[in-house]
């Protein structure tokens, strides 16, 4: 027969919601030992989430257990009294981590660190009165300063790395210094990723909308990325773009010194500078000549940067190469000796940093992009608006002419239709319609950010008929369910009945998700297929179309 403290905690373990009393935690501690892994797997879950009253019982029993239960409950408990700070009103909050990281056994020390390490955003996140904040506070620095201390007391190689981990992410100054003055017999790879996480941290800063400056860096060249296929539509119709060299698929390279001019072009999607050309002509780069090459030009890029980070430079490596976990870490070992750093966290506005071929590109990432600060991409359906701007192109706006798109959505053609008018001086007349209250809603919206004049209406787009259209720009909502049905039926109908709202010489430019359907359909509608580009949206191989 089975020991009876055991057959309990066994069964209690299966029974949902429960949370061990005094004499429960006693026998759990006592028999921790004999239970099943997947059973110590379970409770180590529910110990992590004990209410303050249970982490206080559980303080009391701990260090009467054996070496291994020690070993094994050490984290979890550790993790629940660090959420269960502003309720434990203890005289001194480090008594329990302090004893814990005096422990005789290795795995209850490693355990004291790794339980730190994730939760520094339990011990410093508490919402509460300034007394709480402060005790809170005092707390973090305090816990800093054991692991500080604990480095050169580690005894082996994973107590150091659970306390360098701790310390790399805590984002504490004090921390930063630990690290960088440990001793050269204490320093290992784990370390310098520690290091790097915490530079990166301390001294992060606040990001703007206008981080990056490219026009500063651009002497080089200019690198322009577009959805596959708009590259070859922008270099025959969109004079600053005629210049471009087709580097890769869906890629022109400029010269340099024209970034400001390609800026305000609204066809491609991403955007870099070129800051050098691989050393030795490898492709692709070496993680020191990659590293080499960078740190080189910490003081320009830096300099290009709204933000002042001291040396740190913010760049992420760019995902397209396939580089490894260790090439990044080589990498940004190498800039550290170089006194600028690398900041692989995509969160906040950015450089990341691109290859191709022999060319190496700074890319600004989550800046404020002026081109479309008024666009609402959340609305289902929303076009892409290097797409809008194509079509525009295409449809070779005139003076007076009266401009419709049938299925408008947040108005994003219509919107750039009014601004390429503007551009050219050209004075047109702005109709949509939808049947989506909510996207005409965000359209009206972003029309008044965007400083557009159109009239866009709750109706269907087969029976609207304000004035015979000129042009009809539009991005169909192909292989959609609509409010009034199938899209192919929807776009059928359209376009075999739309001529007889069309003024003469009046066009149709679209996107055509199934090219050869639409121009059947068009041709039953007595429109003209006059040009096309292919445009590759993912696996999708679609088509600008313009049709008389």
């Amino acid at each position: 027969m089975m020991n009876a403290p055991i057959e309990l905690i066994q069964a209690r373990i299966s029974t949902s919601g429960w949370t061990p009393g005094r004499k429960d935690m006693s026998n759990l501690f006592s028999v921790w030992g004999n239970l099943e892994d997947s059973e110590r797997e379970s409770m180590q879950k529910r110990l992590a989430l004990l209410d303050a009253p249970s982490v206080r019982k559980a303080m009391a029993l701990f260090f009467s257990a054996d070496d291994r239960s020690r070993g094994e409950l050490a984290r979890c408990l550790l993790k629940a009294y660090f959420k269960a700070i502003p309720q434990l009103e203890l005289d001194d909050l480090l008594a329990f981590p302090k004893r814990c990281f005096g422990d005789s056994e290795t795995r209850v020390r490693k355990a004291v660190a790794q339980a730190i390490g994730s939760s520094w955003n339990d011990i410093c996140g508490v919402v509460g009165s300034p007394t709480c904040h402060a005790k809170t506070v005092k707390f973090k620095a305090n816990l800093v300063d054991m692991l500080a201390h604990r480095i050169n007391l580690a005894v082996d190689a994973s107590e150091l790395k659970a306390i360098t981990d701790a310390l790399g992410k805590s984002g504490d100054r004090v921390a930063l210094k630990a690290l960088s003055g440990l001793s050269e017999s204490k320093k290992a790879t784990s370390s310098s990723k520690a290091l790097l996480t915490l530079q990166r941290d301390v001294l992060r800063g606040d990001s703007t909308d206008d981080l990056c400056h490219p026009e500063r860096l651009d002497q080089e060249g200019v690198v322009l990325w577009f959805t596959l296929g708009i590259e070859h539509l922008a270099k025959k119709i969109v004079a600053p773009l005629k210049t471009g060299k087709v580097i890769d698929d869906g890629v022109l390279q400029f010269e340099g010194g024209l970034w400001s001019v390609l800026a305000g072009c609204r066809l491609w999607r991403r955007a870099g500078v070129v800051i050098g050309k691989n050393p030795r002509g490898l492709v692709p780069y070496s993680s020191l000549e990659l590293g080499a090459v960078v740190a080189s030009l910490a003081a320009e890029i830096t300099e290009s940067t709204a933000v002042s980070f001291g040396s740190l430079i913010r760049i992420r490596l760019g995902r397209d190469d396939g580089r490894t976990r260790s090439f990044v870490w080589e990498f940004a070992d190498v800039l550290a000796k170089a006194n600028c750093g690398l900041i692989n966290d995509g969160r906040d506005a950015h450089w990341e940093l691109q290859t191709i071929g022999d060319l190496l590109i700074l890319v600004p990432l989550k800046m404020l992009d002026e081109r479309f600060s008024w666009r609402d991409s959340t609305i289902e359906g929303a076009s892409d608006p290097s797409i809008a701007q194509a079509l525009v192109e295409m449809s070779e706006l005139r003076p007076n002419q009266v401009v419709y798109d049938p299925f408008c959505g947040a108005a994003t053609e219509l919107i750039l239709a009014g601004k390429r008018a503007d551009e050219n001086r050209n004075m047109v007349t702005l109709l949509g319609t939808d049947l989506s209250e909510r996207a005409l809603e965000a359209g009206v919206l972003a029309l008044q950010k965007a400083g557009v004049s159109a009239n866009v209406y709750l109706e269907d787009a087969l029976g609207f008929q304000d004035r015979p259209f000129d042009v009809v720009i539009t991005n169909p909502p192909f292989g959609m369910r609509t409010l009034r049905g199938g899209a192919r039926d929807l776009l059928d109908e359209f376009l075999g009945t739309i001529k007889q709202r069309l003024a003469p010489k009046a066009r149709v430019v679209m996107l055509s998700h199934a090219p050869n359907s639409t121009i059947q359909w068009a041709a039953a509608g007595r429109l003209r297929l006059v040009r096309s580009f292919p445009v590759r949206l993912g696996a999708m191989t679609c088509e600008l179309q313009h049709f008389e």
